[in-house]
């Protein structure tokens, strides 16, 4: 735990912090979620929300929010009654999380998650692309900005910018930081293996295996309007999404180490083998 809270401090100082408020948003809970955006942690939030994830309940409604994005907050246990979870969309660098607050996280596949990002902000009926009428622009014009020396800025097309996306988030640009965050982490969501992830979360919470090797069953997932399996990705662009997430990659194949381990200590792996 101090190790964590040494890690989570050297993340809060590392290069210029954003101007911040004079007063914390202040969050009491037991368990912490730092939602990396568009990595399932709306449907997460749902889930807790609805009461799928018993005993555990929201510390606040909407648990899907933008708070520690917008300033600096200080999560302090809350340790009575039924379990809360906490959760924020923001730099893990703004969060200030006493060592007895569980940290969880979530991570995705690099490719998968820049096309989610790009579809979140271009497709249409997105909400991303309602909420603020980007120009139109195709994936190769999106990641094009991010190869250009100058002319477009680089949120024009997208707010979302898709280089190394995790590991600023986790780790504030440094990928040794980011991958300990994931390794020191309480528990570990991984997109692409939503189920299974759900499963480590509900046998740890019991303190025994909670599913068997046919799954969670049924989920039901937000997708804020996006169709990414339209989305036509030629290879030689698919290579130069995936140059500009190298860092991350090594990220994602840390919390995918992480949520193997998980599942071996309930025998669950077999969730991970269909």
């Amino acid at each position: 735990a101090a190790r964590r809270v040494a890690l989570l401090s050297a993340a809060a100082t590392a290069t210029t912090p954003r101007p911040t408020p004079a007063r914390p948003d202040n969050i009491v809970a037991d368990y912490f979620y730092s939602h990396v955006a568009k990595t399932g942690g709306g449907s997460f939030a749902k889930m807790v929300e609805k009461g799928r994830l018993r005993p555990l309940r929201p510390c606040h409604v909407p648990l899907h929010t933008l708070r520690c994005a917008r300033q600096r907050c200080d999560v302090a246990l809350n340790g009575r009654g039924a379990p809360c979870v906490a959760s924020s969309e923001g730099h893990l660098k703004n969060v200030a999380l006493d060592p007895r607050v569980k940290l969880w996280i979530s991570a995705r596949e690099p490719f998968a998650h820049v096309v989610s990002l790009y579809a979140h902000c271009q497709q249409p009926g997105a909400a991303g692309k309602r909420r603020h009428a980007f120009p139109n622009a195709t994936l190769s014009e999106f990641i094009d900005v991010f190869y250009s020396r100058g002319g477009v800025a680089p949120a024009k097309y997208c707010s979302y910018d898709p280089r190394n996306f995790a590991t600023r988030y986790l780790g504030d640009g440094d990928v040794a930081r980011a991958t300990r965050v994931v390794d020191e982490a309480d528990w570990v969501l991984v997109t692409d293996a939503f189920g299974p992830s759900l499963c480590w979360l509900r046998s740890m919470l019991a303190g025994r295996r909670a599913c068997g090797c046919d799954g969670f069953g049924a989920l039901r997932r937000k997708t804020h309007g996006t169709r990414t399996d339209l989305i036509d990705v030629p290879p030689a662009l698919e290579w130069r999404i995936r140059e500009l997430t190298r860092d991350d990659a090594r990220v994602y194949a840390r919390a995918r180490a992480r949520l193997r381990d998980g599942l071996a200590g309930y025998n669950l792996t077999c969730l991970l083998d269909v």
